[in-house]
């Protein structure tokens, strides 16, 4: 038997279990899924999503994305990876774009651009153009050992640094 669940809204009605339609948006376009379940209070009409139920739409949204903008799926994503005999954080060296994206894309936690999406397909059909790219980003052979870290970044460090040992020094 399933657990009644009284409404957060009125608190008079039980959410039962409802199905229809859900417009929901991903990167400023509306995606329209069709037979959503989602609980509804028959009192209020308050709609709400179990974890998941949302989950379940969250995925279905991204893929209808993917379907309407003809993206690479996140399987594919891997696939191109591993074919090109690349660590995720080679090729998001190679693309510019940050280790964890690229985990997030091959996971399906994501969405990549459409840029991103069409480079993955011109690398895989023409690794020579990987290559090439991969020469011109002055790509670290030995696993990323010569980290570039601005400048900026050290200098603000170094006066975050200084205040700290100040305020130490002042409580002494």
């Amino acid at each position: 038997m399933t657990e009644k669940i009284l409404c957060g809204a009125c608190e008079k009605g039980y959410l039962t279990l409802q199905q229809g339609t859900y417009k929901t948006k991903i990167s400023r376009n509306e995606i329209t899924l069709s037979n959503v379940e989602y609980m509804e209070c028959p009192h209020c009409h308050e709609k709400a999503f179990t974890g998941k139920q949302l989950r379940k739409t969250e995925e279905q949204a991204k893929q209808e994305y993917r379907s309407m903008y003809d993206l690479l799926e996140p399987r594919q994503i891997q696939t191109i990876r591993e074919e090109l005999k690349l660590t995720q954080k080679e090729l998001s060296y190679i693309l510019g774009c940050g280790e964890v994206n690229f985990s997030r894309w091959e996971n399906g936690n994501a969405i990549q651009s459409k840029f991103v999406d069409n480079m993955l397909r011109v690398f895989h059909r023409y690794p020579e153009v990987m290559n090439f790219l991969k020469e011109r980003s002055n790509y670290p052979e030995d696993n990323f050992e010569k980290s570039i870290i601005p400048i900026a970044m050290v200098q603000a460090k170094k006066r975050a640094d200084a205040r700290r040992s100040k305020k130490i020094l002042q409580k002494m």
